[in-house]
């Protein structure tokens, strides 16, 4: 009886486990089949035929063009007097910024003057009594020696007494007012910088694999940071040295800048066009997939089945490339959601979000 009970027991057991494992295994069969149903939403676009520049885009800092930034400087210790402009001030050439006090130039200018003035009419004085037959010609000559000597060192006085009024020797703006009225300077101290920011110029590193590649007069564009406007541009001078420690060269873009839209000193991204493609096969730059080491792009046709194309990738300008390969123009390619595409996956193409 305790045996019969016994197996009773036992078979109940493997009745329910196996009741349990075959609603597990049903479930798993629906899930897996579900999964394997499931289409990847994905954003298509059309390969498309079109023309394309080859752009190598570089970043660097705008500067003034030579000879269109001044940095005005004290030409003696002095006081500063009066400071006749603000920063922003547009200003033209030979206008006055600043006036210096220096007395005792002023004095030394004033005395330098006189003298020249009494060492003139002397020379005068000596050549009349020369012609009177009254002086010798030695002592014209000793006077007319002093009088030059003495309006050599009175003008110089004078000119320096003139550079206690600062003017500004470009047309341009106020960038910087670095005195005020009431102070100290000494000889050579900065006082104000001038800016003619209607050209301006980036210099950028160019890589060195890229450096033969460019050369004066190739056109570019030039974005300012915090711009959106692509001024136009061009390559004006490339470096014929490489750096040792950041492996590339330098290369300058001169850039119009009307309205002075852009700023010295501002960082700016330019893009050098190298070439142009013509009849090239198109494609955003987001459809770009790297299975292994191979650049791959996923087309779709209307089975809305996933194919995988192995692309080699000629050109890139912003946020399109073009490519060769495999593909057709026409034919959709998965701009959007193919990170996680294998060939032959099933998809569900959705529009693009705006």
């Amino acid at each position: 009886m305790r045996t019969h009970l016994r197996a009773t027991v036992a078979l109940l057991a493997m009745a329910a486990v196996t009741s349990c494992s075959g609603r597990s295994g049903g479930d798993d069969d629906a899930a897996g089949g579900a999964a394997a149903n499931a289409a990847v939403a994905v954003t298509l676009s059309p390969v498309r035929c079109d023309t394309l520049s080859d752009l190598l885009e570089l970043v660097g800092r705008l500067d003034p063009a030579p000879g269109a930034s001044a940095t005005l400087a004290a030409p003696t210790a002095a006081v500063v007097g009066r400071v006749l402009v603000q920063v922003g001030a547009e200003v033209h050439r030979g206008q006055p910024l600043m006036e210096l006090e220096v007395p005792e130039l002023s004095a030394q200018a004033h005395s330098d003057s006189a003298a020249a003035a009494v060492a003139t009419r002397e020379a005068d004085r000596q050549r009349t009594l020369l012609a009177q037959g009254i002086s010798s010609a030695k002592q014209a000559d000793e006077a007319a020696n002093a009088a030059t000597a003495a309006r050599a060192a009175a003008d110089a006085s004078a000119r320096l007494l003139a550079r206690t009024t600062v003017r500004s020797p470009i047309e341009g703006s106020v960038n910087d007012v670095r005195v005020q009225p009431g102070e100290r300077v000494d000889a050579g101290a900065p006082l104000a910088t001038v800016m003619d920011a209607d050209t301006l110029d980036l210099v950028v590193p160019v890589p060195a694999a890229q450096l033969a590649r460019v050369h004066p007069g190739q056109v570019a564009w030039v974005v300012a940071e915090g711009d959106v406007t692509r001024h136009r541009a061009i390559v004006i001078g490339v470096a014929p040295g490489v750096d040792s420690i950041t492996n590339a060269g330098r290369s300058v873009i001169r850039m119009p800048n009307p309205g002075e839209r852009a700023h010295p000193g501002a960082g700016a991204t330019a893009g050098i066009v190298l070439g142009v493609v013509h009849d090239a096969l198109v494609i955003p730059t987001t459809a770009l997939v790297l299975v292994g080491d191979q650049q791959t792009v996923y087309i779709v046709g209307k089975d809305s089945i996933a194919h995988a194309r192995a692309v080699t990738v000629e050109v890139r300008a912003g946020d399109r490339v073009a490519v060769t390969g495999p593909v057709r123009a026409g034919e959709l390619v998965v701009m959007r959601g193919g990170a996680g595409l294998a060939d032959g996956m099933k998809v569900a193409p959705v529009p693009e979000q705006p």
